[in-house]
């Protein structure tokens, strides 16, 4: 299992904050209490994020991870195991793989394998942060087998979404509807070029960097 590396410099000096959690003195309960929650890292060379999001009840999601998808986690000792399926060259195939906690506190985890060392920092919304800012901008979400557009608040124009989280794909498969539709607010940038095939039928082309809200 490979994972891109992180450099330091990525995570501001501010998140590693002197209060850091004392990992020999946590209870496991308190312990995986403060490691729920949406973890996720720049990916070098772009403005997108990737991670894991790690609940309470034990199941977990992967966050721009296309190939690497996270289903559940364990605390065990001062160790995080991750499950999943791991996806390539057309072959798919579970995983399981440990990593030692290296350090936790409120906005950082600090995970190793062998000479690998992540370095992640909190998210309080559902995909992360975008490294460059984009526009935000509220409206309503609509999918459906051929469909994936937004419409602006108070707008009466279409635009195809381009979201690679994946969120919004599983919010709506997870909907079980023909068509799922919600309010949202986004942070967006517009891209040059049409939505496919489906190019004319919008009035331009979003990609999703940030999901600030969507729905309940």
């Amino acid at each position: 299992m490979k994972y891109p590396k992180l450099l330091a410099a990525a995570i501001p000096a501010t998140l590693c904050i002197a209060a850091a959690v004392s990992l020999t003195s946590c209870s496991p309960k308190s312990q995986k209490e403060e490691l729920c929650g949406i973890w996720v890292q720049p990916i070098p060379g772009s403005h997108i994020v990737q991670g894991v999001e790690l609940k309470a009840d034990g199941s977990a999601r992967s966050v721009n991870m296309a190939t690497l998808r996270y289903d559940r986690w364990e605390l065990e000792k001062e160790s995080i195991i991750l499950h999943g399926l791991s996806i390539g060259n057309g072959v798919s195939g579970e995983f399981s793989d440990t990593l030692s906690i290296v350090k936790l506190t409120p906005d950082s985890l600090i995970l190793q394998k062998g000479s690998l060392v992540l370095e992640y920092s909190r998210s309080v919304e559902d995909c992360g942060f975008s490294a460059n800012p984009g526009t935000v901008i509220k409206g309503r979400i609509t999918f459906s087998q051929e469909v994936r557009k937004f419409r602006p608040e108070n707008g009466d124009k279409d635009y195809w979404v381009i979201d690679k989280s994946g969120y919004l794909q599983q919010r709506y498969n997870e909907s079980g509807a023909a068509e799922w539709s919600t309010d949202a607010e986004l942070e967006v940038s517009q891209i040059d070029g049409c939505a496919s095939e489906f190019g004319t039928e919008y009035a331009g082309t979003l990609q999703v960097l940030r999901i600030i809200s969507c729905g309940n």
